[in-house]
């Protein structure tokens, strides 16, 4: 039995009747029917089921075919249209006409599309397909469809056309009481300073759709419907999302040891409490029953989301390893790989429209049984507290992508996972600066993706992204291959202070020691001014261990000349289950304290003692040991050493600049910053001091020539030129005088052959530059007055360049690079 179809249109909606089937329609597209756009379809009069989100129960899927007879099959869902507004701040809801099917797609082409739909209930035909016609419009714009996808080397995304799509953003993960008005703003102003980015979190507060004990397979109507709002501005602002399908809150089993809360799996709607399948937390990962719902609820995202080319990735889970802890939803590691597996492999066969998958692990995890599935499509680090972060984040994102032969991505930064704490710790956004130039220039994906997205709204500091983009928008980054640049360093830093500089004033050495709980820095910190007292984070940890994590103990060992009335002070913070204090001075004990347990508490940043713990010292050079000789850790939010006499690093050392980079084919990208701000040494410092007469060394270098042109990386304003020349494959690149970080576009100037003549008669030469290189031919005959002649965009295999005929006199050429 075959279904009569008509098809009507009027003002660009196209109406199907199909009463004569008696199992759908109407069928009415709504809104507009353009290519390069969201073409949806409203589907009525299907059969009526108890739960029209169990596709058990009941399946429409839809088939568009376009013109030339590509087609892609979609699943349609149930939906709920509302409409919005603002009482006061707060965003509030109403339904808006009665529920019905939907289907979603994105058209990449003009003209009549036949769409098919196959309705099953209970896996039987509810009769045959049914077939209808739509006229979809030319494209307003710039035509753009489908998925994004990993680039040709591996190292970035590139849109479905082809174009580079390297990442700019932040999280922006859920709303406050503005709801989907958030968004308008925050993503206007993310647009607006060059962002292309941001990840989106489902979660009970927030677009969660099965988050609450009622919704197994019954999802929330209405934040699903505010998850179409915000994915509709992304795909006007060209935003691509990341969308976390589940956090890991809804497995854990106890309130949160920083934040409280979090100890969702009380609301988990898996839960057997709950009329779940899973009696714990990891049933959720092993239950076959389990599994086969999970799918259900991917099904209804891909028939929801899929359509978008503004969908970058599919995230399965936020930081699940945080759920890992035996005492608190003692998730296992293996099954929780295994579940990735197959689910990625589930949603690979079933996602018609080949979205990126990925998932995400704290910054303390690097879990290969993840990261090499073939199904996860690029990896994540998160990252808080980084110590000097340009680095360690390039030295990261380098280590991963080799690892696991994907692209990676640093998916959340902050200074301090506690707080945006800027105040406190990064009033300059230094290490700001540093995290997102160190992302984007060290291999990542794209930049760092901040956490505080509402500091990032409120303090106008999208600004910082603007100039980052501006300037590498002038390359051509993110297109084609690019690798990291290798940089000769300076030796390690000595540990021991040289000789003492005389007659020069004592200082006091604030110390503020890593507050990264596992950190391993080497312990030993030699104090020889102001300055090096301000790098203690990278050398010392404010977390001493005793024997109850020999693992993770190191040093904290202060070398300095030291004057007369010379005190050590360290501030306790807290202690673990009790530790015990020492100050030893050139292996001498010289006090002693215990620090039993007064709160019961594993928290360091409890305030528990917030007392200082202080001894007298003598004159003299000496080696200053703070020890732990009791059990477990005690913290230290600071030490102060008073009385130092300034002296100077063993052989002349000195440290050298921050330095991070890529090289592509015919430009590179260097990020400098200078090493007395390399966060967290002096963030508070308002004015560091001038960096003057250094270089950067990069090796394995190409032979050449090059200009060096140098940004500002709060405002992208050139402020100078340089040059270099490799010798034996080292380019030593000179750095202008600056103050905090600069970034700079590197590119091999050309030559010029020299003038020969042509069968013609007219003189001739030939550039030796960069293939893609844009020149501008100026000529002089005084090499005074210079006028442009032509502009010449080298190629592997350049025409001869016509000078023009011999002249009586002389005439001088050159070239100048044209800015892209």
């Amino acid at each position: 039995m075959s279904c009569a179809s008509q098809w009507v249109t009027a003002a660009g909606v196209a109406i199907a009747s199909l009463l004569s089937c008696g199992a759908a329609g109407p069928i009415t597209v709504q809104g507009t029917a353009v290519a390069g756009a969201r073409l949806e379809f409203s589907i009525l009069n299907v059969p009526a089921v108890l739960n029209r989100f169990d596709p058990d129960q009941i399946r429409v899927d839809a088939t568009l075919t376009a013109p030339s007879g590509k087609s892609i099959s979609s699943p349609a869902f149930w939906h709920q249209a509302y409409t919005r507004s603002l009482n006061g701040s707060t965003e509030s809801l109403a339904t808006q006409g009665a529920p019905s099917w939907r289907a979603r797609f994105w058209p990449g082409e003009s003209g009549r599309h036949q769409l098919t739909l196959r309705v099953l209930t209970n896996g039987v035909d509810a009769g045959s397909p049914y077939q209808t016609n739509v006229d979809v419009g030319p494209a307003s714009g710039p035509l753009r469809w489908g998925a994004d996808r990993l680039g040709p080397t591996n190292e970035y995304f590139q849109t479905a056309d082809g174009a580079p799509l390297p990442l700019v953003g932040a999280n922006i993960c859920w709303y406050h009481e503005g709801g989907t008005y958030d968004y308008d703003t925050w993503f206007t102003k993310l647009a607006a300073n060059g962002g292309n980015f941001a990840r989106i979190w489902m979660a009970p507060w927030a677009f969660g759709i099965e988050s609450e004990p009622a919704n197994l397979t019954r999802f929330r109507l209405d934040h699903a419907w505010q998850l179409d709002r915000v994915l509709m501005v992304a795909e006007q602002k060209g935003i691509h999302l990341m969308l976390c399908l589940e956090y890991h809150g809804m497995f854990a089993t106890k309130p949160d040891g920083a934040f409280g809360g979090n100890d969702n799996w009380k609301l988990n709607p898996y839960n057997t409490a709950n009329g779940g399948p899973c009696a714990t937390p990891d049933a959720f990962f092993t239950d076959n029953d389990a599994r086969k719902l999970y799918q259900k609820r991917l099904r209804y995202l891909i028939a929801r989301y899929g359509y978008s080319p503004n969908l970058l990735a599919w995230e399965f889970l936020n930081e699940i390893d945080n759920v890992y802890d035996a005492q608190n939803g003692a998730l296992n590691a293996s099954h929780v790989a295994a579940w990735h597996d197959a689910m990625g492999t589930w949603l690979k066969a079933n996602d018609p429209f080949k979205h990126l998958i990925t998932t995400s692990l704290t910054g303390s995890s690097d879990r290969a049984e993840i990261w090499k599935i073939p199904a996860i499509d690029f990896s994540q680090f998160h990252s808080y507290g980084t110590l000097n972060p340009a680095t360690a984040l390039a030295s990261i994102a380098t280590r991963m992508r080799k690892a696991y032969g994907k692209p990676m991505l640093v998916g959340e930064f902050g200074v301090d996972f506690r707080g945006w704490m800027r105040t406190q710790e990064d009033p300059f956004l230094r290490g700001f600066r540093q995290a997102i130039w160190g992302g984007a220039l060290g291999g990542s994906a794209g930049t760092s993706m901040s956490w505080w997205w509402e500091n990032l709204q409120s303090e106008n500091v999208y600004v910082l992204h603007q100039a980052l983009r501006s300037v590498l928008s002038r390359a051509h980054w993110g297109e084609g291959a690019w690798e990291p640049i290798t940089f000769e360093g300076a030796p390690p830093r000595p540990t021991t202070v040289g000789s003492v500089i005389p007659g020069a004033p004592s200082f006091t050495a604030n110390l503020i020691p890593s507050q990264n709980w596992g950190a391993m820095p080497i312990g030993q910190l030699a104090i020889v001014d102001p300055e090096s007292a301000a790098s203690a984070a990278s050398s010392l940890n404010g977390f001493v261990h005793g024997t109850g994590h020999p693992e993770l103990k190191t040093p904290f060992k202060l070398s300095a000349w030291l004057d007369a009335g010379a005190r050590i002070t360290a501030h306790v913070n807290s202690v673990s289950i009790g530790a015990r204090l020492a100050f030893y001075v050139d292996g001498v004990s010289v006090l002693s304290t215990n620090l039993p347990d007064k709160d019961g508490k594993f928290d360091a940043f409890a305030n528990e003692y917030n007392v200082d713990i202080s001894a007298p010292l003598s004159a003299g050079k000496h080696l200053l040991e703070i020890r732990n000789t009791g059990g477990d850790w005690f913290f230290l939010d600071w030490v102060k050493v008073q009385a130092v006499r300034p002296s100077l690093y063993p052989a002349a050392w000195e440290p050298a600049l921050v330095s991070v980079g890529l090289r592509g084919a015919s430009e590179s990208l260097l990020y400098v910053a200078s090493p007395r701000i390399d966060w967290p040494a002096n963030s508070t410092n308002p004015a560091p001091a001038l960096v003057t007469n250094r270089f950067v060394v990069a090796t394995n270098w190409p032979a050449g020539l090059y200009g060096i042109r140098w940004f500002l990386t709060t405002n992208a304003m050139p402020i100078a030129e340089t040059e270099a020349t490799t010798e034996k494959g080292r380019l030593r690149i000179p750095v202008p005088t600056f103050d905090e970080d600069l970034a700079a576009i590197v590119v091999r100037k050309p030559s010029l052959k020299p003038p020969l003549p042509s069968p013609g008669g007219a003189l001739q030469s030939s550039i030796d530059a960069d293939p893609g290189s844009i020149w501008e031919l100026e000529s002089s005959v005084d090499m005074l007055v210079w006028k442009g002649v032509k502009a010449v965009v080298n190629s592997p295999a350049p025409a001869p360049l016509d000078l023009g005929p011999p002249l009586g006199s002389k005439k001088y050429f050159r070239l100048s690079q044209v800015p892209p």
